[in-house]
């Protein structure tokens, strides 16, 4: 007798894309959603939708530093989300959301970094990144 089970219906191109780095017009996207907001916090129009953005961005430049994407910068990284961490204690206090001159350094140098790492990563382990990000959020282990 035949088994009689729901057949699943499968892209056969699906694990050949996943393992295929992000396209330019994929990496541009990604770059310029936390360029644009980093910008507003060196002028010193962010909000907290903007930090928000930057301090997404900077978690899965942190993962993909955990998963070997550019490891060797994961204390840049880290330094840059202390920075950011910072910058929401003073907005909470000042109601203004920009960063100082130490915290702007240590935030671009970081987005440069995660600039390399779209370079280099798959669209599998962006995928997988942003996944552990919420999944840390959910827990409380990060912002």
């Amino acid at each position: 007798m035949r088994k009689r089970t729901p057949r699943q219906v499968r892209d056969p191109m699906a694990c050949v894309t996943q393992r295929m780095p992000l396209t330019d017009d994929q990496q541009r996207d990604l770059c310029i959603a936390y360029r644009i907001q980093l910008q507003a916090m060196l002028r010193g129009s962010g909000t907290e939708e903007t930090w928000n953005t930057l301090t997404c961005s900077l978690n899965i430049a942190l993962i993909l530093c955990e998963q070997g994407i550019g490891a060797n910068a994961i204390q840049t990284i880290q330094l840059a989300q202390e920075a950011l961490l910072a910058c929401r204690e003073r907005a909470r206090r000042l109601s203004r959301w920009a960063f100082s001159g130490d915290e702007a350094r240590m935030v671009m140098s970081a987005c440069s970094i995660h600039d390399e790492q779209l370079e280099f990563a798959t669209r599998a382990q962006v995928v997988s990144a942003l996944t552990e990000v919420h999944r840390r959020i959910e827990i409380g282990e990060t912002v």
